[in-house]
């Protein structure tokens, strides 16, 4: 049974890459008719294997035999979310797939309630792999096994290792050096340093604060760049461009973006420095909708990325309403793919604060209270009463009157209308998976 799967998953990993080197270039009209081609296959699946999308559509009057058979169609279906997958989990299931056969997913992101979902870890995975073989290559000059790498993100290891400062182990099979981000601190990071050196990668892929921290470290102690660097990926995290600028400044590379979900119905990439992200069009079908619900028409416009999985059989994503924000860039994409490009990755729209009356207002992170400001480790907000904010500051060193009235000020004028108190501290703790939280919200 496990030859089996290996087999598929291999079937699966090379005939994707194959299908992304036929199409990578084709015009728009040739991936607009495989983009519909493969949304209608997967509308017409749901409809007549999955309990939950027949009964969530026709009481919805939606019919996809009937009512999709244009792009423009699209917005006849009918939204899903994370509470539509909460409540209708065991429904979402095709009937001729049982849930024994697929792994159980647990993702709960950095607010809200934990969500749960299935995957065949075999297809799911191959299709991943493949993609980012050939996005790695193609646009970041990073070779998947062949390049060494250092992987910085929320990996945990045993306290016998960690009491002895060994916050790191080498993962033969991928050529990496998996690296905790837990641990990166002032009295550790020149023993990161030193292994990183020591292992010599040619790239870095990374949560955007757990490189940020080292970068800050070394900038503050005048260390010389890591010599063979080729370049840095974040992703899991928003980059700020205060944060592109650091790490570009301190390591000398280019530094690159990726993003995608645990749901794996999206993925998205800079190819550059800029903020431009480029949605690829055949890893799911992608949409920009707006507070009117209509589709982003203007450059800069605030929408919230929407998707739709394309090729999954097992627990397909169906207009599923991500809680992502993005600012709509109506240039063409560069990476020769024709899918959607986002001048920035926003944030979570499920990140609010609330004012005095009650009334919520989305939660976009600024650094511009922080710009030009020096020995600043790390921020966070704390929310805990109506039209209250806490902004808890890690320095080490006092603040004083005069730079807690700087940064009062600055907040104030983010955030009209709130309180603001601010807090310094030592340390403001990760997430369990090692990322960093801009906003801790408790009012529930």
């Amino acid at each position: 049974m496990g030859y089996l799967r290996l087999i598929k998953s291999a079937f699966v990993f090379l005939n994707t890459l194959r299908f992304l080197v036929v199409n990578m270039g084709d015009g728009k009209d040739v991936v607009e008719r495989i983009q519909l081609k493969k949304l209608r296959a997967e509308l017409l699946w749901a409809w007549d294997n999955i309990p939950f999308y027949r009964s969530f559509w026709a009481k919805n009057g939606f019919n996809p035999y009937e009512d999709f058979q244009r792009l423009e169609d699209i917005h006849k279906v009918p939204y899903t979310d994370k509470e539509t997958v909460r409540n209708h989990l065991s429904e979402m299931l095709p009937s001729n797939i049982k849930s024994e056969s697929l792994s159980l997913v647990n993702t709960g992101g950095t607010t809200g309630m934990p969500m749960k979902f299935y995957i065949d870890n075999y297809v799911a995975r191959a299709k991943e792999v493949a993609y980012q073989v050939f996005v790695d290559y193609n646009y970041f000059g990073y070779r998947l096994w062949l390049d060494r790498v250092v992987i910085m993100r929320g990996y945990k290891f045993p306290q016998s290792m960690t009491d002895n400062g060994v916050y790191w182990r080498r993962d033969i099979k991928e050529n990496a050096l998996l690296m905790s981000s837990f641990n990166i601190k002032r009295d550790t990071y020149r023993s990161y340093l030193d292994k990183i050196r020591q292992f010599k990668p040619r790239f870095v892929r990374a949560y955007p604060s757990a490189i940020v921290s080292l970068c800050k470290y070394m900038k503050e102690d005048g260390i010389s760049p890591i010599k063979g660097l080729r370049g840095v990926i974040c992703s899991s995290e928003t980059i700020y461009e205060w944060q592109r600028t650091l790490v570009k400044d301190v390591l000398g590379v280019e530094i690159y973006s990726f993003y995608g979900h645990s749901e794996k119905s999206v993925v998205a990439y800079q190819t550059n420095s800029s903020n431009l992200h480029h949605f690829n069009p055949f890893y799911g079908y992608t949409e920009f909708i707006n507070s009117s619900d209509k589709h982003c028409a203007e450059d800069g416009e605030l929408g919230e990325v929407v998707v739709t999985s394309l090729d999954n059989r097992y627990f397909p994503f169906i207009r599923y309403r991500t809680g992502d924000m993005v600012k709509n860039a109506t240039e063409a994409s560069t990476c020769r793919l024709w899918g959607l490009v986002a001048r920035e990755i926003v944030g979570r729209k499920q990140e609010y604060v609330f004012d005095k009356n009650g009334e919520a207002s989305l939660f976009l992170w600024s650094d511009e209270v922080f710009w030009g400001i020096e020995g600043i480790e790390a921020y966070q907000y704390v929310q805990d009463e109506y039209g209250k904010l806490t902004l808890l500051v890690q320095s080490e060193k006092p603040l004083s009157a005069e730079l807690r009235k700087e940064i009062y000020e600055k907040a104030r004028i983010i955030f009209q209308g709130f309180d603001i108190e601010i807090e310094q501290t030592n340390h403001i703790a990760l997430t369990k998976s090692g990322k960093f939280r801009y906003l801790v919200q408790n009012i529930r």
